[in-house]
C-alpha cells in the first residue's frame, strides 16, 4: 500500500491490491482491467529492448551469476567471508573462518529477530563467538554517543572461563551473574543485551528462575530510538541443545526475545503454532500408542519446530560440519587445528551369578513397579497432608510427585553405576523412611524442607530438632508440625509397606560383596 498506490496526490498509480471472491466484484474488476488494458499505451519493440538492457532479467547475465546475486540479497554480508573482520583478537587466538562466519550470521539474527540460538557444539568456541558479537554490538549500537551494558547469565562452574575470555577479549560495559541470583538484577532496563549460557536450563516457566528471566528479558531497554521509542532487549541464548526439549520448553526459550503472537518469523503467530504441537505431544503422553506410533508422531511434531523456528534463529555447526565444508575444513588444516577422532563406544558385557542375578530383577521390580514396588513416600509427606495443612505449600502434588520420581531415577542409576553407590543410596531412603515411620509412632512429625530432620531423629536428637524448630518457624513458612491425623489415608501404610520392603533389600544387598561390572 504505497503512497502513490493509494491516491492521495495528483499524480498516482491506479493499483487493485484486493483478494475477490463473490461474482459482482469479480466482474466489476475484470471491467475496471478491460477499460485500462483499452486505454494502454503499445510500447514499441525498440523500447522493450532498452528496458531489457537496463534491468538484471535479461539474457547478458549467467545463470551463475544470477545465483551468485540470489546468495548476496539473500544472505547478505554473512557471504562475504573476511579474515580481518575479527581484527582484534588477542595473542594465541587464531582467526577461525568458522567462527567469522558465526559472528556475522549471529550478528545478523540478532538485529533481525533481536535474539538467536548460538549452538555450536562443545569444544567449538561458543564463548569466544558470543564475547565477539557482543563486541560488535557495543561498536555498533549507537557508539560512542550511548554506551552498551551487557549482562551475562552463567552457571557458576563457568563464570572464570567466562571472565577470563571477557578480559582477553576487552569487552566493556559487562556484569556476571549466576543462575541462581537473577532475582538480585533490580534495574533489568539497563541492559540492552543478555547472554544466557547453558540456556536450556531455563525452559519451564512455572520455574521462578525462568520468570525472573523472563522479566529482564522482556523490559525494554534505556537507549531510546530515532523514533522516541526505547529499544527491545538483544538476547544470546548457549545451548549445544536447543530441540531436546518438549515443544512447550522450546517456546518458554523462544518467547525470551521474541512476541509470542506477533514473530519475526515466516511464522507469526508462535502461540497458535506451538498451541498445536504442545496438544499433540501431550495427547502421545496420555493415549495409548505403538512405539513406531509415538516415534512418527514425534517426527513430525519438532520437523515442523526444527523447520519453522529453530532452524530460522539458529547458528549452529558440528566437527563434522567443518571437516566437509572445503573453505573451513582448508583453513583449520592450514592454520594446524585438529580435532580429536573420538572412537564410538565399545560394549562390555558382564556376568552376574544366579543369586545377584535375582537380587538384581527383584531390587529393579521393587523400585519401578507402581502397584506392589515403593511408593516413596517418605518424599511425598506434603502430597498427603489435608486440605487445612497443605494450604501451605505451593503446588504441593505436583512438587511431591516430581521429588518421588526423581528419587526413583536416582537409585535406578545408582544400580546401573555401581552397586557400591547403589548400596549408600539404598540404606539413606531406608534410614528416612525408618525416621518418618518413628515420627508417626510417637504422634509428632516434623515436616521442614530446609532442615535434616531425618537425621535428628536417626541420631536420637529429637530435642535439638525441636529448639531448632522453635526458633525458625517465624523467620521460615515451610515449616509445619503435624499428628498423623492430619495426614490422608494411605500415607502412613505406604510408609510400612516401603519400610519392609527397603529392609529385606538392605539385609540382601549387604550380603554382596562382589560387582562384576567393576571386576570386568
Amino acid at each position: 500500500l504505497t503512497d502513490a498506490g493509494l491516491g492521495s496526490s495528483e499524480i498516482s498509480n491506479y493499483e487493485f491490491n484486493v483478494l475477490l471472491h463473490n461474482y459482482e466484484d469479480v466482474k466489476f474488476a475484470t471491467g475496471e482491467f478491460e477499460t485500462l488494458w483499452n486505454e494502454g499505451i503499445v510500447i514499441l519493440p525498440t523500447e522493450i529492448e532498452k528496458v531489457k538492457k537496463e534491468t538484471y532479467l535479461n539474457d547478458n547475465f549467467s545463470p551463475y551469476e544470477i545465483y551468485m546475486k540470489f546468495l548476496i540479497e539473500y544472505f547478505g554480508k554473512s557471504v562475504e567471508f573476511d579474515p580481518n573482520s575479527i581484527s582484534d583478537l588477542p595473542n594465541g587466538f587464531k582467526r577461525l573462518s568458522y567462527q567469522v562466519d558465526a559472528v556475522n550470521e549471529g550478528y545478523k539474527l540478532l538485529t533481525k529477530h533481536n535474539g538467536f540460538f548460538l549452538s555450536d557444539v562443545v569444544g567449538l568456541g561458543k564463548t569466544v563467538v558470543a564475547t565477539l558479537i557482543a563486541k560488535r554490538f557495543f561498536y555498533t549500537n549507537d557508539f560512542p554517543s550511548y554506551i552498551t551494558n551487557t549482562l551475562i547469565v552463567i552457571p557458576p562452574a563457568l563464570k572464570e572461563a567466562w571472565i577470563e575470555t571477557l578480559e582477553q577479549f576487552g569487552l566493556q560495559n559487562y556484569t556476571i551473574i549466576t543462575n541462581g541470583s537473577l532475582h538480585k538484577v533490580r534495574n533489568p532496563e539497563k541492559y540492552d543485551l543478555v547472554i544466557v549460557d547453558e540456556a536450556h536450563k531455563f525452559r519451564n516457566d512455572t520455574a521462578e528462575a525462568y520468570n525472573e528471566l523472563q522479566k529482564i528479558c522482556k523490559t525494554k531497554t534505556k537507549h531510546l530510538l530515532k523514533d522516541g521509542t526505547k529499544a527491545d532487549k538483544k538476547v544470546m541464548l548457549l545451548s549445544a541443545t536447543p530441540l531436546n526439549n518438549r515443544p512447550e520448553d522450546i517456546a518458554n526459550q523462544v518467547y525470551l526475545f521474541m512476541d509470542s503472537k506477533d514473530s519475526t518469523l515466516e511464522v507469526s503467530n508462535l502461540q497458535h503454532f506451538f498451541r498445536i504441537r504442545i496438544d499433540a505431544y501431550n495427547k502421545l503422553k496420555t493415549g495409548r500408542y505403538s512405539i513406531s506410533e509415538v516415534q512418527n508422531s514425534i517426527k513430525h511434531i519438532y520437523a515442523a519446530i526444527r523447520e519453522k523456528v529453530i532452524a530460522p534463529l539458529t547458528v549452529r555447526r558440528t566437527r563434522t560440519d567443518l571437516m566437509d565444508h572445503e573453505q573451513y575444513s582448508t583453513d583449520l588444516e592450514e592454520q594446524g587445528v585438529v580435532f580429536p577422532v573420538i572412537n564410538p563406544p565399545l560394549k562390555i558385557l558382564y556376568q552376574l551369578d544366579e543369586n545377584l542375578e535375582q537380587l538384581y530383577d527383584d531390587t529393579m521390580f521393587y523400585i519401578s513397579d507402581e502397584k506392589k514396588g515403593l511408593t516413596y513416600n517418605r518424599y511425598q509427606a506434603i502430597k498427603y497432608l489435608k486440605p487445612e495443612k497443605k494450604k501451605k505449600y505451593k503446588n504441593a502434588d505436583l512438587a511431591a510427585t516430581q521429588l518421588a520420581k526423581i528419587m526413583k531415577i536416582l537409585l535406578v542409576k545408582r544400580i546401573d553405576s555401581s552397586f557400591f553407590a547403589f548400596k549408600q543410596s539404598l540404606n539413606r531412603f531406608y534410614e528416612a523412611t525408618k525416621a518418618m515411620k518413628t515420627m508417626f509412632d510417637k504422634g509428632t512429625i516434623y515436616i521442614a524442607p530446609n532442615l535434616k530432620v531425618s537425621q535428628f531423629i536417626i541420631e536420637d536428637k529429637e530435642d535439638e530438632l525441636i529448639q531448632l524448630i522453635n526458633s525458625l518457624r517465624d523467620v521460615d513458612p515451610t515449616i509445619e508440625i503435624c499428628s498423623p491425623d492430619d495426614f490422608l489415608p494411605g500415607f502412613k501404610e505406604g510408609l510400612e509397606k516401603d519400610l519392609a520392603i527397603l529392609e529385606d533389600l538392605v539385609q540382601r544387598w549387604k550380603k554382596i560383596t562382589q560387582d562384576p561390572k567393576l571386576d570386568e
